[in-house]
């Protein structure tokens, strides 16, 4: 039991790094935060509609060498200021076109990629189709982290990461989760999603072996969505407003995850109660599932002949998934639909992944 005990606690253990948050006027917030929001009390009429894109941008690398870039942009003689430029461009060319009010980024290098793309945004004659807030997290010597660009404010950025001693080999490097909130307002009334952002461990390593390491991920992500909204007792006459949206390259099918009889997605945790080890869950809906139990027929990621599912969108509990489609119309994509990712050697490509896109309902 002392072991079950530890291993419990050990997922709670939350080593914070710091997060980058820039608004206008270039202030930054670098708050260092792990304790749960909260949401307000309100009346769930009138509500705003927001769209959302999620993209694994595939090592999405700036042309200053840190060092802790991936050994091929280091040796590569293909890799420099021109070749970055071209495929910021390129990447630029297709936010324009997605037009997301929210526009969430994995496998970014840094923060100063984030200017670089607010430079080649900016001056758009409507001032609300700037991208004049953004978000950056990535965990200590890490090559890659994720990031948020938006339209709509942005506060509270708190970081999540993982310290696991209790497995039989070392912990691998498992990026943090990002949890933030994107405000928007509504003539009198400011609305609030809580954002989750994940880029869940890689299958390289084999996916039975690398799965445990994605469980630990899921269950910092379920344990923080369930405690996101608590506000204490609710008052008789008033209904908790709490819209909480999680999204990102989770690197695990649709299909690999536990579902219940209704179709709806339960992601996993365990928490610790004094003496005793509790599993729990939340239950979320994702948008790959249609409402027969079977899954859309185009999925994220091509891989072997094979549409893969490993973007997702996980709505709960107060969050209205109107509509979804894996991005795939536009020259990122072939004419069959399927990914053009980045080539090194050329300089060619966008991502071996599609964007997914979201409009949701809080």
């Amino acid at each position: 039991m002392k072991k079950s005990l530890f291993i419990a606690l050990a997922i709670f253990f939350l080593c914070t790094y710091s997060p980058w948050c820039a608004i206008p006027g270039g202030s930054v917030d670098s708050e260092r935060q792990t304790s749960s929001g909260s949401c307000e009390y309100s009346n769930t009429a009138n509500k705003v509609k927001i769209k959302i894109v999620s993209w694994n941008l595939q090592t999405f690398f700036d042309s200053h060498t840190e060092g802790n870039e991936y050994p091929q942009f280091i040796k590569s003689e293909k890799w420099g200021k021109d070749t970055y430029i071209q495929r910021l461009e390129r990447l630029c060319s297709v936010i324009k076109k997605l037009d997301a009010d929210v526009f969430v980024m994995e496998e970014i290098e840094n923060t100063a990629i984030l200017y670089d793309i607010s430079n080649r945004l900016a001056g758009n004659w409507q001032s609300k189709k700037n991208y004049s807030y953004a978000c950056f997290a990535k965990a200590k010597n890490s090559s890659i982290g994720c990031a948020v660009i938006s339209r709509l404010p942005l506060k509270e950025l708190k970081i999540h990461s993982l310290m696991i001693q209790t497995e039989s080999y070392k912990q691998p490097s498992l990026r943090p989760l990002m949890e933030l909130t994107v405000l928007k307002k509504e003539k009198s009334k400011t609305h609030s999603l809580k954002l989750f952002v994940n880029h869940w461990k890689s299958m390289s390593a084999g996916q039975a072996q690398s799965e445990k390491w994605r469980k630990w991920q899921e269950s910092v992500l379920a344990f923080n969505m369930s405690n996101a909204c608590e506000s204490g007792s609710i008052p008789a006459h008033k209904v908790l407003d709490c819209a909480i949206l999680a999204c990102g390259d989770f690197n695990k099918n649709i299909q690999d995850f536990t579902v219940d009889a209704e179709n709806n997605i339960l992601l996993n945790y365990i928490a610790a109660d004094k003496d005793r080890v509790l599993k729990s869950h939340v239950k979320v809906y994702s948008p790959w599932i249609l409402e027969d139990g079977s899954i859309r027929q185009t999925g994220s990621y091509y891989f072997k002949q094979k549409w893969n599912y490993l973007d997702h969108f996980f709505a709960y509990p107060e969050t209205i998934i109107k509509s979804f489609m894996a991005e795939n119309n536009g020259p990122w994509a072939d004419k069959n639909g399927i990914p053009i990712g980045y080539k090194l050697f050329t300089g060619s490509g966008y991502s071996d992944h599609l964007p997914v896109s979201c409009i949701v309902e809080f």
